[in-house]
């Protein structure tokens, strides 16, 4: 599992497998579709647990056609992304 080392050498043993998953748009703002499963995190993040390996998420485009990214990272402990895993591109066509 994932561990964090404080300054002072003290060790706190962190969840294994947490994510934190964020829509941005092309400047790293949050985008305009929404996320939804898992737990509510800042900026309209998601923080998810990873259940035999897979983590489950659903978004929502919004009307108007964009391109916006799902933003993968690695949960730093504090329900906060640290370490950024993977990024997709998103096309929405808007409806």
């Amino acid at each position: 599992g994932a561990l964090r080392v404080a300054a002072g050498g003290a060790t706190t043993a962190l969840p294994f497998g947490g994510l934190v998953v964020r829509v941005v748009d092309a400047g790293g703002r949050p985008g305009a579709g929404t996320l939804a499963g898992g737990a509510a995190a800042a900026d309209g993040a998601r923080l998810v647990d990873l259940a035999d390996g897979v983590a489950t998420v659903r978004y929502t485009p919004p009307d108007a056609p964009t391109v916006e990214h799902l933003v993968v990272q690695l949960d730093d402990g504090a329900g906060e992304g640290g370490v950024e895993v993977g990024r997709f591109r998103l096309a929405v066509r808007g409806g």
